[in-house]
């Protein structure tokens, strides 16, 4: 989506891919360099990382000029790196050692295939509908499911050392 709104949206060609993709980079450091602090609040922090991303990535569908727009992707990115990052450290504490390698793969897995489905099935649909509109839902449907699992998620038990009784299911 950032290379159509770059050229579609904001006319902006090349540079304007170039300055949305900057926007990510920078997202991911100031993500990475704010989750330390987040530590003690390991759930809630996942649950609003991944809200605040859909959120952001609603209104950069909607962003009058480049200008907004990078700036609510730096925010979307801010967001999915502190969320990633805390589902990371939950899985490390709640499943066995020996089985990181494994959940690790596997949630890679699914990330990669869920991202090229994604981006596949956003192709198709911008032949029938704009990018704003195509950009709006997708940013709603990832802060109402963030806020889904987000809710569930803080309302479960703390999260301890002690290994998940379902690791041997893997």
């Amino acid at each position: 989506m950032l290379s159509v709104y770059s050229f579609d949206i904001f006319h902006a060609g090349n540079q304007g891919v170039g300055i949305l993709y900057a926007s990510l980079g920078l997202g991911f450091i100031l993500g990475g360099g704010l989750t330390p602090y987040l530590s003690r609040w390991i759930l809630p922090a996942a649950a609003v990382g991944f809200v605040v991303e859909g959120i952001a990535h609603l209104l950069v569908s909607q962003s009058p000029n480049l200008t907004f727009a990078s700036l609510f992707l730096l925010i979307a990115t801010v967001g999915a790196s502190v969320g990633n990052a805390s589902t990371n450290t939950l899985v490390m504490h709640t499943i066995d050692r020996n089985l990181h390698g494994r959940m690790f793969g596997l949630f890679s897995t699914l990330r990669n295939s869920i991202l090229g489905a994604t981006m596949f099935l956003s192709g198709l649909l911008l032949e029938v509908m704009s990018p704003r509109f195509l950009g709006l839902i997708a940013g709603l449907l990832i802060a109402v499911i963030a806020a889904v699992f987000g809710f569930f998620l803080v309302k479960s038990k703390p999260v301890t050392q002690h290994r998940s009784s379902a690791s041997h299911l893997l």
